[in-house]
């Protein structure tokens, strides 16, 4: 997808419809979890770029499996760019995948976990978003605010360096590069 507009910024297209055959993952805060590591080829990572993990609590009483993700999102991961490695990318190293932590003072409930992985292009509109969600039940001792809260469609902006990469062909917004959207939340 590449419009950053579109309520399938969400969760990926036609994630709005829901569906009731979907498992909910339990889960603990503080937990590590993967995505992106599938048995088929196709299906990995397996482009540079960087990667964003948001999550958005259920509303009470709304079933999460049907629900749309309208809601307040704060992220808890984003991998950038790794002037360390050769590799670039900290979302294109083997295998595939990306790794997110649960913050361990994440408030105990129905959540949806927004998973983004993007295809940077230099040009505006061109930018491919690959977003999945998936349905999670957080347990523990909360405590946290998650902070700072954003809605999508709406936390992103076509203009955002982190989404156009104007200065890619010269490859110097490589090493100063900032993922889109708010800042982490940590917990």
């Amino acid at each position: 997808m590449f419009d950053v507009y579109d309520t399938a910024i969400r969760c990926g297209v036609n994630a709005e419809k829901g569906s009731l055959s979907s498992e909910i993952l339990v889960v603990n805060a503080g937990d590590e979890l993967s995505a992106g590591v599938w048995s088929s080829p196709s299906n990995q990572i397996t482009h540079g770029g960087p990667g964003m993990f948001y999550l958005a609590k259920a509303p009470d009483g709304v079933d999460l499996r049907t629900w749309d993700g309208n809601g307040d999102w704060f992220k808890i991961g984003e991998l950038g760019w790794n002037t360390n490695t050769k590799a670039g990318w900290l979302a294109d190293v083997e295998p595939h995948s990306m790794n997110v932590t649960i913050p361990k003072t994440t408030p105990p409930g129905k959540y949806l976990l927004r998973i983004e992985h993007l295809f940077l292009r230099t040009e505006i509109k061109e930018t491919n978003f690959f977003v999945s969600c998936a349905q999670l039940d957080i347990k523990g001792n909360g405590g946290g605010t998650p902070s700072p809260t954003v809605k999508f469609p709406g936390a992103y902006d076509d203009f955002d360096e982190g989404i156009w990469a104007p200065l890619w062909t010269q490859g110097y917004w490589l090493k100063g590069y900032i993922p889109p959207g708010p800042p982490v939340w940590t917990g």
